[in-house]
This record gives C-alpha cells, sequence and structure tokens, in this order.
C-alpha cells in the first residue's frame, strides 16, 4: 500500500501520523511495516529528516526531480556549490 501525508514539519505532526497510521491498522487488521517504509521529505532538511526516521523506525529516501537537466532547486546553493567546485 502506498500513503502520501502531508504536513508542516512538526514532532506533533510526526506523533500524529504514527498514531493514525497504527489506528488504520488496528481498525482493517493489517500491520504497519515501519522498517519497510520510505520517509521523503520536500524542502526539509536531512538531519531532521534523519531524526523523524529514527523515531519512526523507517528510512529517508531522497527525490531526485531534474528539469531539463538541472535541479530545480539550484537557488539554494552557491554557484561554487551548485557547479560543483566547491567543497
Amino acid at each position: 500500500m502506498i500513503s502520501l501525508i502531508l504536513g508542516e514539519r512538526s514532532w506533533a505532526n510526526v506523533r500524529a501520523m504514527q498514531v493514525v497510521l497504527y489506528l488504520f491498522a488496528a481498525m482493517y487488521g493489517l500491520k504497519v511495516n515501519f522498517h519497510k517504509s520510505e520517509l521523503v521529505g520536500i524542502n526539509i532538511g536531512e538531519s531532521w529528516l534523519a531524526k523523524v526516521a529514527a523515531v519512526l523506525n523507517c528510512k529517508v529516501k531522497t527525490l531526485s526531480v531534474l528539469y531539463l537537466g538541472l535541479d530545480p532547486y539550484w537557488w539554494r546553493f552557491s554557484s561554487v556549490e551548485y557547479l560543483g567546485t566547491g567543497g
């Protein structure tokens, strides 16, 4: 099953998401395999995603999006970092 859950970055939302998934599983007699699940963040720091993944016991996955061969989030990087010449 694929689930898409959207929300703002907060620990309250993380706990609410966890509770909703457990309640859904209990209602239908299923089991949530968090260790097989993947967490994808959009415009969220990797360190925060890693903390959430540790709490939920799941993996962090990156969403790679290219538009005409370029990263659409190029403005987040300085020109030196984007061109791959930075450290």
